[in-house]
């Protein structure tokens, strides 16, 4: 399935593309590649199009698509991605967790997740909970903060910037497909311990609701800092 994935992302990207602007991304490898990395990873970018997953993920090298241990978990709507035997075996395969909008951070799906962060694994979120193809980032849900505060281990958080993808799928939706020859942006952020925004969310935070507001503020944060850095540059 990954190497489906690869293939159709990599030629998307390859002629589907005016031009893709890639960088940090060889950071990014060599962070989930690391062995002596003792933390999960939680890649949060900036969600502008029903494409940026999978198409973010055609600019990983083969070495990486091909070994499913070292690639992402996604948190996938339940509604769009396992809406009949045939999207919900593809999506499992693509190691999508369905997510169902609406049952809130206690669901099967965030419990998974931070199953997979507790393993050492990959895991992205779209924290905004929708598409956004305005700015500035909207406000996180909890969901993110709770994958960060109840790991076992503090996850390594790596804000993704994706550029140019509202204009590939723009909204409101006119058509089917997509429109190519875009020029589009992927820029992974330095890894970042998320330890320290833990500390801080809880020495100012009176309750367990307002850690949690606190907390996935802190993340936005970061994502949108590298958002703001990226649109000025």
């Amino acid at each position: 399935m990954f190497a489906l994935i690869g293939i159709v992302a990599k030629t998307g990207l390859a002629l589907g593309t005016r031009s893709a602007t890639v960088r940090g991304c060889s950071r990014f490898v060599a962070t989930v590649s690391d062995p002596t990395r003792a933390a999960g990873v939680l890649v949060v970018p900036n969600h502008r199009s029903t494409l940026d997953d999978p198409l973010m993920w055609g600019v990983l090298p083969w070495s990486m698509l091909l070994r499913p241990r070292l690639m992402r978990w996604s948190l996938g709507a339940a509604e769009l991605c396992f809406t009949n035997a045939v999207t919900s075996s593809m999506s499992s395969l693509a190691q999508v967790l369905a997510t169902v909008r609406g049952d809130g951070i206690f669901q099967p799906a965030i419990d998974q997740a931070i199953s997979v962060l507790d393993s050492r694994g990959v895991v992205n979120i779209f924290s905004e909970g929708r598409i956004n193809q305005g700015t500035p980032t909207l406000r996180f849900k909890w969901g993110v903060a709770r994958l960060v505060a109840e790991s076992a281990q503090p996850p390594l958080l790596v804000p993704v910037y994706l550029g140019g993808f509202e204009d590939v799928v723009p909204l409101p939706r006119t058509r089917w497909m997509p429109f190519w020859r875009k020029d589009i942006r992927i820029i992974f952020g330095a890894p970042t311990d998320t330890a320290p925004l833990i500390a801080a969310a809880q020495r100012t935070s009176s309750s367990i609701e307002d850690f949690r507001s606190t907390l996935a503020a802190l993340i936005r944060s970061e994502v949108e800092t590298l958002r703001a850095d990226q649109e000025a540059s």
